[in-house]
């Protein structure tokens, strides 16, 4: 991510492909538990409550990746590799959002 402040009213990469989406009907077809390239419903049970002790960044981040048209299984598997690294990622403060910038502009 970048650390440079936006103008007001830009949007960040991430930002745009997730206007530029329509959220009204999935783009691919929903996720079919016999499909072998899905986990099945334990498998998605822990690798979820694995992302989601990451905290709320690494969630963030896996969305974005999603809704750029990443494989969402894919992408599950891979953050929860980080799980040993989670307390590295939280003593870095890398589980936790910035909070949000008001960047300066007329009034």
């Amino acid at each position: 991510m970048t650390s440079a402040p936006l103008a007001r009213g830009a949007l960040s990469g991430h930002e745009k492909a997730l206007r530029s989406k329509s959220f009204s009907r999935p783009a691919s077809p929903p996720a079919n538990p016999n499909n072998p390239s899905s986990p099945p419903p334990a498998r998605l049970r822990r690798l979820a409550a694995v992302l989601h002790s990451l905290g709320p960044r690494p969630l963030y981040e896996f969305l974005l990746e999603v809704a750029g048209g990443a494989d969402p299984w894919e992408r599950l598997e891979r953050y929860a590799k980080l799980a040993p690294l989670a307390g590295f990622i939280a003593a870095n403060d890398g589980d936790r959002l910035p909070p949000p910038r008001i960047v300066g502009g007329r009034r």
